[in-house]
């Protein structure tokens, strides 16, 4: 099979898995919107926000080190390397659990103690998850990877549904029931397939490699995710968990271009980082012209979609999603345009050239939020989006093209 053929299989597995894995909040939004007061969904919504944001922390972008790393070291290295990452996971995740358990009980972060107390079994599963699929991912093992999404969605939503109806009295906690079995059952399944002999064996070298890698791409995830979410945070502390209910309706919607996004990112970024190596910078640009315009046609297909979706399937309640779709689907695609040039910097490990455009657009983010939602709304906050989202863009293509203009300099090809 040409190496053509075979990258479209691998896009297609990709979208299969990961647009069931990406919809499952979509998939599941008429059912718990007709079992779940507006207020509740929106609390509901809140959570998984929260939670999600908060596995990412967990992880301390050791599924970055796992991909890049995996690239440049024999296997011995790395599964050592490997072991000593996940020693620091653990660490990251019992630090991070014991801030946001304080956060709630001090009532900074407002959410009931029922949905709460998953976060450590969530954040602990969903972490692991997320390293092991950047293993898969980057060895492009894509069947593993693809199995294991569908295993996880597969079983989370037969969880939450079976809740919903068989035992009423935990219908609010219903999806993170089935997150929580479909994550242990990913788990399970990418451990098992993986077949690492995880041997810690710490030392002042192999720490100080992950900190030295991690530590300059932590500030880049960490603002970049809560970047992301400063509108969605805003419109549930500040408007109430009445609105947050068609505005995360709306983010379901817009988050279903993922769909595109990312199996074409995770399917490219290995070839990327190849092709780079190689220094086939022509091939390179025009696959990402390609690209654009692929995820531009796409973005107008989803918005028909949503309208579908809101006005069919939705209570009437939700109708105020589609004032917000059109923005959110802008910045989503901002979005995409961001992560595919990212994979250059990435590559050439300019971490803290990374980690200074998301902390400048955080900043930006916050100020544009505050101001937006305070004159606007929800929709200003939904328009937050597209003008953090292109800027950040903007910034990446910048600094991306730069390198790239420098390819030949023996000093970007180090290990």
């Amino acid at each position: 099979m040409s190496v053509r053929n075979e990258k479209v299989r691998s896009i297609l597995k990709y979208a299969g898995a990961l647009g069931v894995a990406g919809s499952i909040s979509l998939l599941l939004s008429p059912v718990l919107s007709r079992n779940m007061t507006t207020e509740a969904f929106g609390q509901l919504s809140a959570a998984i926000l929260y939670v999600n944001t908060l596995s990412v922390f967990c992880t301390f972008s050791i599924h970055g080190l796992v991909s890049v790393k995996y690239h440049k070291l024999d296997r011995t290295s790395f599964v050592s390397l490997f072991s000593v990452a996940l020693t620091m996971f653990f660490v990251a995740w019992a630090v991070f659990n014991l801030i946001f358990q304080a956060l709630v009980y001090f009532e900074i972060i407002n959410l009931p103690w029922k949905l709460s107390v998953f976060a450590p079994v969530i954040s602990f599963l969903l972490g692991l998850n997320l390293i092991y699929l950047s293993l898969f991912q980057t060895a492009e093992q894509v069947d593993q990877y693809c199995t294991s999404k569908v295993a996880n969605a597969s079983l989370d939503i037969f969880i939450t549904i079976c809740v919903l109806y068989l035992f009423v009295s935990l219908i609010e906690l219903s999806r993170f029931l089935g997150w929580t079995f479909g994550l242990a059952l990913a788990l399970g399944y990418s451990i098992l397939l993986a077949k690492l002999e995880i041997k810690p064996r710490l030392s002042r070298a192999s720490v100080s490699t992950v900190l030295s890698f991690c530590g300059p791409l932590f500030p880049h995830v960490a603002v970049g995710l809560l970047s992301g979410l400063v509108d969605k945070i805003l419109v549930y502390e500040v408007l109430g968990p009445t609105i947050m209910a068609p505005y995360m309706l709306a983010t379901y919607l817009g988050a279903a271009l993922l769909i595109i996004i990312e199996p074409l990112n995770k399917a490219f970024a290995p070839w990327i980082f190849k092709e780079l190596k190689k220094k086939n910078i022509n091939k390179l640009e025009k696959y990402t012209k390609i690209y654009y315009l692929v995820l531009g046609l796409a973005s107008f297909c989803f918005y028909f979609f949503g309208v579908f979706f809101v006005t069919l399937l939705m209570p009437e309640e939700y109708i105020d999603a589609l004032e917000y779709l059109p923005f959110i689907l802008a910045g989503v695609f901002f979005q995409g345009l961001y992560l595919i040039k990212a994979n250059v910097l990435f590559y050439f490990e300019r971490n803290f050239t990374v980690s200074k455009i998301s902390i400048f657009v955080f900043c930006a983010n916050i100020f544009l939020a505050l101001f937006l939602v305070d004159n606007f709304g929800a929709s200003g906050a939904a328009a937050t989006g597209v003008i953090v989202n292109g800027l950040a863009f903007t910034m990446v293509r910048v600094f991306a093209n730069k390198i790239i203009g420098n390819i030949n300099d023996p000093a970007l090809h180090r290990i």
